[in-house]
């Protein structure tokens, strides 16, 4: 496993991480105590719409 040195961005304090890959970029830095993420490590999301009951009987309405 690869050490990866990042920086927190709150309090600047260099952080050694194991693998953010493995956890979507989540860490606590050890410094300030912050739950982080860091963006460049995230995956991507999909959206999934939700409808109320009323919205979904007008869309099966039109279909």
């Amino acid at each position: 496993m690869e050490q990866i040195k990042e920086k927190c961005p709150l309090c600047d304090a260099p952080i050694p991480i194991a693998d953010l890959t493995a956890n979507d970029g989540w860490f606590t830095c050890q410094n300030c105590k912050t739950e982080i993420q860091l963006l460049k490590y995230r995956k991507p999301t999909v959206r999934i719409p939700v409808y109320t009951l009323e919205q979904a009987a007008k869309i099966l309405a039109h279909s």
